[in-house]
């Protein structure tokens, strides 16, 4: 199994935090900070050496439920 797909109380869930990225080419940095109730800050952190500031915080649940259908 991929290691960013946990299972919780029999149900599979992908974990975000381990498939979204934790820098981007220009050296800028994605921050996740653990909440209560299996939630995340996250924001992007301003390059080191540059001007400017760091991005917007949001909150993000951290598991998202894998649901699937065999049906079309």
């Amino acid at each position: 199994m991929q290691d960013f797909i946990v299972e919780i109380d029999g149900r599979m869930f992908v974990d975000v935090v381990k498939v979204l990225p934790r820098k981007f080419n220009n050296d800028k940095r994605i921050i996740y900070k653990n909440l209560p109730n299996n939630t995340d800050e996250i924001y992007i952190k301003k390059a080191p050496g540059k001007a400017g500031h760091d991005s917007k915080k949001f909150v993000l649940n951290r598991f998202m439920k894998i649901t699937y259908s065999l049906k079309h």
